[in-house]
């Protein structure tokens, strides 16, 4: 949140605060396929998050460290983990967040605020392990 944006020097946080309540009618609170951060799809997303999480501290430092081919169910195992990672860029865009205890759902503001926060380091974090698997 507000210190990634504050580390990546990309906004200050009236910044922040004026993109996520200014003009913010109560109508538009929310949008096609907009997802509640505690609502329970996304609950059940953030556990196959934990799951994915899981295999890739498995199995990226085994393949790093032994130089272990990215073969067979290995290689299958990271590109499935790979296209949820991609998913859960998506599905960020589309999660709302909380702005002084307001949910804010409208889908712009949502998108400007990943884009703002979090979605350079995802995208770092995925190309690189993309990468990886990509190098064999």
């Amino acid at each position: 949140g507000r210190l990634g944006s504050y580390v990546m020097g990309l906004e200050t946080n009236d910044e922040i605060d004026r993109a996520a309540t200014e003009n913010e009618d109560p109508l538009e609170r929310g949008g096609p396929f907009m997802l509640d951060p505690h609502g329970a799809v996304r609950v059940a997303f953030d556990f196959l998050s934990f799951l994915a999480l899981m295999y890739d501290v498995i199995t990226l430092p085994i393949i790093l460290v032994w130089d272990v081919p990215v073969t067979g169910f290995l290689y299958v195992g990271m590109w499935a983990n790979i296209l949820f990672w991609y998913t859960d860029m998506f599905v960020n865009f589309r999660t709302g967040f909380y702005r002084h205890g307001d949910l804010v759902m409208k889908p712009s503001k949502v998108a400007l605020h990943y884009a703002k926060t979090w979605f350079i380091p995802d995208l770092v974090v995925l190309v690189c392990n993309t990468l990886i698997v990509l190098s064999g």
